[in-house]
């Protein structure tokens, strides 16, 4: 009697070892959509350089994927994909063109939409782009250079148009400095006029 429960002990262990090990297999299937990489730094880009970039995916699961759409967070960023079913096993990829005509810091999500489990998957790309060649614009997000030895001096040697540049620039901890700059340029220039 003692052998057969020990006999029955070792079975019901074994058979359950073997299922626990039939649930983690299946489980590897979950992510139908399984990306190389989900996000993408471009470094610094020059104005007009080609902004495309390719994201490569496997169809992880038993069955054919369909991406139904691919919605970017912006105009400025172009993404296509391919309309036929990726097969079981398969290769498939989301290219993603930004607009390198835009001047300073970005940082755009692309949202793919697909028949997978994990969809949607969140695609993120970020980089700078230089402004055009020649442009004295400064780039959103960047900090503009800071007056050095008193601010008046920096505003009686730039002109209006590029503390006012620097100002949209967006530097918060140069904002005040800057606007008095902008202040005391218009106080000069307006006792210029009336000598």
């Amino acid at each position: 009697m003692k052998r057969i429960s020990i006999i029955l002990s070792i079975l019901l262990i074994a058979s359950s070892v073997s299922f626990a090990q039939k649930k983690k297999g299946k489980k590897k299937n979950i992510d139908e959509m399984s990306f190389t990489q989900e996000s993408h730094d471009y470094g610094t880009l020059e104005y007009g350089a080609n902004g495309t970039y390719k994201f490569s995916f496997k169809n992880t699961s038993n069955k054919p994927l369909v991406i139904t759409n691919v919605k970017s967070s912006c105009n400025c960023t172009a993404p296509a994909w391919s309309k036929e079913p990726i097969q079981s096993g398969k290769s498939g990829s989301i290219t993603i063109k930004y607009n390198t005509n835009l001047p300073g810091i970005f940082n755009k999500t692309v949202q793919v939409f697909s028949s997978a489990k994990n969809s949607p998957v969140r695609l993120t790309i970020k980089g700078k782009v230089m402004p055009k060649v020649g442009s004295n614009k400064v780039l959103r997000g960047e900090t503009p250079n800071k007056p050095t030895k008193g601010v008046s001096s920096t505003a009686n040697k730039g002109s209006k148009d590029i503390l006012q540049n620097r100002l949209e620039g967006g530097d918060p901890g140069n904002t005040k400095n800057i606007k008095k700059a902008l202040y005391e340029k218009k106080m000069k220039d307006a006792r210029k006029k009336k000598k």
